[in-house]
Order: C-alpha cells, then structure tokens, then sequence
C-alpha cells in the first residue's frame, strides 16, 4: 500500500508539471544520508514523506520544505509510544 501511495503521489506532482524522484526511505541510515540527497545538484525543492514517524523523522535534518502523509501506524500506534510521540511532535512542527 505504501508504494501505491507513493506511486501515486508521483504521477500527481508529475502531472503538475515538477519532477518527481521517488526513493524508499528503508535503504537510508540516518538523517544525513537524506540530507546528502538532497543537497545534491540540481538541489530538490521540496520533499514528502510517507509515514510520519517511520520515515518523517530521516527529514528533521534537511533544509527545504517538506510534508508527511500520515500512516495508519502514525495515528494508531506510535502516538501511544511517549518517545515516538516527542519525535513526530517535532516532525510536525518543521513540516509545511
């Protein structure tokens, strides 16, 4: 499901005429290895996010604007989790 929503979500920023780079956020370490990416030239002018924890937090280091799109697990589960809480707190705080 999360790369069909990924999938998707591709072909409408597409459509808007932006390109689009879709990568799985699993293959990276840490923080920095997304900040690296997107530093890269030409530098991305924004990022998205599937899952507010999961994948989210990898974006609290980067420097362009960026959205999440919540997961079932996001609302369901990882806010009962205090530490996962304060995380997704701050996520959603930098968001735009």
């Amino acid at each position: 499901m999360k790369r069909l929503t990924a999938v998707l979500s591709r072909a409408h920023i597409e459509s808007a005429g932006h390109t689009c780079e879709l990568r799985d956020a699993a293959v990276f370490q840490s923080s920095a290895e997304v900040a690296s990416l997107i530093e890269q030239k030409p530098p991305f002018e924004g990022a998205i996010a599937i899952h507010l924890f999961k994948r989210g937090r990898l974006f609290l280091d980067i420097q362009v604007p960026f959205g999440v799109v919540f997961g079932g697990t996001d609302i369901n589960e990882d806010g009962k989790v205090e530490q996962k809480h304060a995380v997704t707190e701050q996520v959603l705080l930098k968001a735009r």
